[in-house]
C-alpha cells in the first residue's frame, strides 16, 4: 500500500494545450520508495473552498522485497510526481491544494482568466 511522502518541496502548475500539468517534489521517508503518484481526493471533486485536494503518496521498498535506506541525505531520498489535470475534470476548481505527512499542504491557485 503506498503511503505519504515524508515532505513536499515544491509545486510547478504548468498549462498545456487542454488542461494542466502539475508537478510535485518531495522527500521520501527514506531511500528506495518508488512509484510516486499524485492521488486525487474528494474523488477528484473539488472540496467545498474550491481546491483540487491530492496526496502526494509512493511505495515504500517493502513492497518490492527491498529494505528501507534511513539516515540518507534529504538529496537522494527525493522523489517527484505528476499528474494531467484536465480542464474538463477541474469543474470549476480554484486551485490544487496538495497533502504529504508532516505539514500543512501546499495551495496553488489557477491564474485569472484559466491561462
Amino acid at each position: 500500500v503506498k503511503r505519504p511522502v515524508a515532505q513536499i518541496r515544491g509545486v510547478e502548475l504548468g498549462r498545456m494545450a487542454r488542461g494542466r500539468l502539475l508537478t510535485v517534489y518531495g522527500i521520501a521517508p527514506a531511500g528506495g520508495w518508488f512509484q510516486p503518484e499524485l492521488r486525487p481526493l474528494n474523488g477528484g471533486l473539488p472540496a467545498p473552498d474550491g481546491f483540487l485536494d491530492y496526496e502526494f503518496v509512493a511505495a515504500p521498498p517493502d513492497l518490492n522485497g527491498g529494505v528501507g535506506q534511513p539516515g540518507l541525505p534529504e538529496e537522494q531520498r527525493r522523489i517527484r510526481a505528476d499528474r494531467l489535470i484536465r480542464d474538463e475534470a477541474a469543474g470549476g476548481a480554484i486551485g490544487v491544494r496538495v497533502f504529504s505527512v508532516k505539514e500543512t499542504p501546499t495551495a496553488i491557485r489557477f491564474a485569472a482568466g484559466g491561462s
